[in-house]
């Protein structure tokens, strides 16, 4: 549209963009190489507040402050996809190990209208704070990431009291929660919650570190998870993520895979994306939780014989 009423010799046209997605018109058309547009590029590391230019008091605080970059280099780490395109002006490029593209992810923030039945089942996903670590309970209404509650729960009753909160507010019909360590002594306050009629969510134990339900194809239940929820889920755009923060899209982007001996798709460890993320990718962990749904337990069949069956003597 705006190409059609530039038309005469003497129009311009002024694009003025943050390059967050290198899928979007603005990245693929207007800063492709050789694509005919005069590029003005802008780091914001070259903002007044960090050169020291000379600029009038009334627009310092109006520019990109060293404080919020420091919370985005301890948020989303120097290097990754968010830091190139909001501090240093810079496309992103889709890490070619990593398990979530960024692009991907940008079409799944995309507002979507979406009708009351198609917000259900509501339900949380819970990753436990350990050492230090966040306690996350995120909410999954339908296809769509709903509200997160987030503290930091050095006692085991501070965790739960965290759950039941988040419980009460939304009315969730299941909590899935990370039972590796702490996590499933958790899950047993919450059951027996749920038996004292506090709430009447079905409590699940997830053990991420148990073998997968594909053992040809994923080592560990975790591999499975990231893979066929985060990156599959982001792929077909199957889930709305416009409520994303973007430290939980740091967390998501984060992880890089590789296959190991078998051939299986492995991710890599926690430890390893706490490393270089610089915190533990708590969020991310507890939305992947919220949009899990676990296997139906197997059937057990039982014959019942209308008369009596001879068993002979051994």
């Amino acid at each position: 549209a705006a190409k059609s009423l530039a038309a005469n010799e003497e129009a311009r046209i002024l694009a003025i963009g943050n390059p967050d997605d290198p899928a979007s018109y603005f990245c693929a058309t207007v800063l492709r190489p050789n694509s005919g547009w005069y590029i003005v590029h802008v780091d914001g590391l070259e903002s007044p507040n960090f050169t020291g230019e000379v600029v009038p008091d009334h627009l310092r605080p109006l520019l990109l402050s060293r404080v919020w970059v420091d919370e985005a280099r301890a948020d989303w780490g120097e290097g990754s996809p968010l830091w190139q395109s909001k501090v240093r002006g810079e496309v992103p490029e889709d890490a070619s190990d990593g398990v979530i593209p960024l692009s991907w992810l940008r079409r799944c923030q995309q507002e979507r209208d979406w009708m009351a039945g198609q917000l259900v089942p509501i339900e949380l996903g819970v990753d436990v704070g350990a050492g230090g670590d966040w306690t996350v309970v995120r909410e999954r209404r339908g296809a769509q990431a709903g509200r997160t509650w987030r503290a930091q729960t050095p006692e085991p009753q501070e965790a739960s009291a965290l759950i039941l909160q988040a419980l009460r507010e939304t009315g969730a019909s299941a909590v899935k929660v990370d039972a590796i360590g702490v996590g499933w002594g958790i899950c047993g306050t919450l059951q027996q919650q749920a038996d004292e009629g506090l709430h009447r969510a079905v409590v699940v134990p997830v053990n991420v570190g148990k073998a997968s339900f594909a053992p040809e194809r994923y080592p560990k239940l975790r591999d499975q998870l990231w893979w066929e929820l985060g990156r599959e889920l982001s792929q077909t755009g199957a889930w709305d993520l416009a409520a994303l923060d973007d430290t939980t899209l740091a967390q998501l982007i984060a992880p890089k895979y590789k296959h190991d001996a078998n051939g299986r798709i492995k991710i890599e460890k926690k430890d390893e994306t706490k490393k270089r993320l610089g915190r533990s990718p708590d969020d991310a962990d507890a939305l992947l939780l919220a949009f899990y749904v676990p296997p139906p337990e197997p059937e057990v069949a039982v014959m019942i014989y209308d008369e009596p069956v001879a068993i002979s003597p051994v």
